[in-house]
């Protein structure tokens, strides 16, 4: 289509012998081409046949409902779970992988599988915050099972000073595992209900 316009183009510019009025009648034709050619980068002729194309794309980025939906109801029971797994241990809760497993059969494309993936990593960095937050739990009492008659005075304060900056420490500590996994948990939510094969970078840290 552009080379018939092109030679069309050329014809009309080559000069013609007449007489008289030859130049009126030469440019006219010209300025004519010169709006239609200029309407086409407007209106985008002859680009029809990309828009499908972009549209196929843009498909294939969005998560199938049943995968959507197993993908959620695993996410929420990993948000969820309370199961603190032994040092070194590699026991999961049935129910939640259960959930996880649910939506890894489901996943058919390269990004279905890939947001399993990142559910696994979520669940992975959830079960640390349970070993934490039991650790915290657990410090937070320790000064209470000791008893402060059988020290000086002097060491009393030294064991109370050294509890609290334990406590602050694991304290800022907590946050800084829990806050970050809190905005993955809003993000994916999010991101799967809108149907998006994207993992949202604020749960990409979890994946590393």
């Amino acid at each position: 289509m552009i080379r018939r316009q092109q030679n069309r183009r050329k014809n009309l510019a080559e000069p013609r012998p007449r007489v008289g009025k030859a130049t009126m009648t030469i440019t006219i034709p010209v300025v004519v081409l010169s709006l239609t050619l200029g309407a086409c980068a407007l209106t985008g002729c002859g680009s029809s046949k990309s828009k499908p194309a972009q549209s196929a794309v843009a498909v294939q980025r969005k998560l199938s409902d049943s995968y959507a939906t197993s993908a959620l109801l695993a996410l929420k029971a990993i948000q969820r779970d309370p199961y603190v797994p032994a040092k070194g241990s590699q026991l999961v809760s049935r129910f939640t992988q259960e959930k996880i497993d649910a939506a890894d059969v489901a996943a058919i494309s390269d990004e279905e599988k890939n947001v399993t993936v990142a559910l696994n990593s979520v669940y992975h960095a959830q079960l640390n915050l349970n070993q934490f937050k039991e650790k915290f739990d657990n410090d937070s009492h320790s000064l209470e099972r000791l008893d402060g008659t059988q020290y000086t005075k002097k060491r009393w304060d030294a064991i109370c000073d050294a509890w609290g900056k334990m406590m602050a420490a694991e304290s800022s500590q907590l946050k800084t595992l829990s806050e970050p996994l809190n905005a993955c948990f809003s993000d994916f939510d999010a991101s799967l209900r809108a149907r998006s094969a994207a993992v949202p970078a604020s749960c990409a840290t979890e994946q590393k």
